[in-house]
């Protein structure tokens, strides 16, 4: 049932610094783990995920993912430096050449 209910919430919402946060499934589950880690009177002691019952551990392990968005980012962001790196190789060599010759145009040598 809780599953649910949380599948069927998200909305956006001022944090404490003024941030639009969206709250869903994915804020709570990683809020409520860390609520439980700096307060003694919450115990979290399993949990039911896609149709089964899990333990203590694995809701730890889940609370300490990074959330959907940091992923797809850190994807993109990899995806980025390394097409800027391949750019920056593939460049790389055109460049000296056009480096030499300028040299060489300045130094009053023939190419």
């Amino acid at each position: 049932m809780m599953e649910k209910l949380l599948d069927d919430i998200s909305f956006s919402a001022s944090d404490l610094g003024d941030e639009v946060v969206t709250i869903d499934k994915n804020y709570v589950e990683k809020y409520v783990g860390d609520f439980a880690k700096d307060n003694e009177n919450l115990s979290v002691v399993g949990g039911y995920m896609d149709g089964e019952i899990i333990d203590k551990e694995t809701i730890s392990k889940l609370a300490s993912l990074p959330s959907l968005d940091t992923l797809r980012a850190k994807i993109i962001g990899s995806l980025t430096s390394s097409a800027s790196k391949i750019a920056g190789i593939i460049n790389k060599p055109g460049g000296q050449i056009a480096q030499v010759l300028s040299a060489k145009a300045q130094s009053g040598e023939a190419a």
